[in-house]
């Protein structure tokens, strides 16, 4: 809360703010000492071991990335729409369909997809895409009408849809088979953190671009351009993260090694498939 609320005061405050400045203070100590207290408590909320699973580890980043720039894109087109292209609240929303249909669509098949052929390719494919998406909306071409931000939308709407559903069956089948429910809470807060980061960050280069658009339209182009430029390079690292971290059988291997049961001396056991 106090690294958001810095970077979406910082550009009004100014940088070097008491407030600003103590607001990253805060979350820098906040954040190390969470560390400290989970890494030595005997029953911790949030067990650091699991993250020394290459695989699991690779989810949450992708999982953090991934929203990131979407929620950003969310933030700044429909303000681009209704500022630049004067039209209204539910026509900006029309004009998204191509990206939310796609997902729609595609989304339900990518999970059955990376069981056969795991998830380091349609999650590598799919960030790609998305960023190939975003990289098209940074550039200044889009004005010239409608027809490519359709296309870079629906390349974002198909590469969301492959990345969603693997990415949350990579990082349930990566983790111990006791905790299955906290590897699937940590990938939503990986989620939730990418957006509020992704909006905050653009904040930070947005500024009070928005009120000024109506009188000074370059200002307000050259801070979306620059935020879907901040979204792209965040989808492509999440790009490169699952090429590297994931293996191709990262899905077949555990689901193996889970689906037996795990039996010791004295002790009852449970299983998952």
């Amino acid at each position: 809360g106090t690294l958001s609320f810095g970077f979406i005061e910082g550009p009004g405050w100014g940088w070097h703010a008491p407030a600003v400045l103590g607001c990253f203070v805060v979350s820098i100590i906040g954040f190390a000492a969470f560390l400290a207290v989970e890494h030595r408590s005997p029953r911790p909320l949030l067990p650091l071991s699991i993250f020394r699973g290459q695989a699991f580890s690779a989810a949450v980043a992708d999982a953090a990335l991934m929203t990131f720039g979407m929620y950003g894109l969310l933030f700044v087109l429909p303000l681009y729409f209704q500022a630049i292209r004067h039209v209204s609240a539910v026509m900006a929303g029309i004009a998204l369909l191509p990206m939310s249909l796609t997902f729609f669509l595609v989304s339900p098949a990518a999970g059955r997809v990376a069981t056969r052929i795991g998830p380091r390719a349609l999650i590598s494919c799919g960030m790609a895409l998305t960023g190939l998406g975003m990289l098209v909306l940074s550039s200044p071409f889009i004005r010239s009408g409608y027809g490519l931000i359709g296309v870079a939308l629906f390349a974002v709407g198909l590469g969301l849809g492959l990345i969603t559903g693997p990415i949350a069956t990579a990082a349930m089948a990566n983790a111990p088979a006791a905790r299955s429910g906290l590897s699937s809470g940590l990938v939503n807060v990986g989620r939730m953190v990418g957006a509020t980061l992704g909006v905050a960050a653009l904040g930070m280069l947005f500024g009070g671009r928005v009120e000024a658009a109506a009188q000074d339209v370059p200002r307000f182009m050259a801070g979306m351009h620059g935020a879907f430029l901040m979204g792209s390079v965040a989808e492509f690292a999440g790009a490169a993260i699952a090429l590297l971290w994931f293996r191709r059988d990262s899905l077949e291997t555990n689901h193996q090694a889970t689906s037996r049961p795990q039996r010791a001396p004295n002790e009852g056991y449970t299983s998952r498939s």
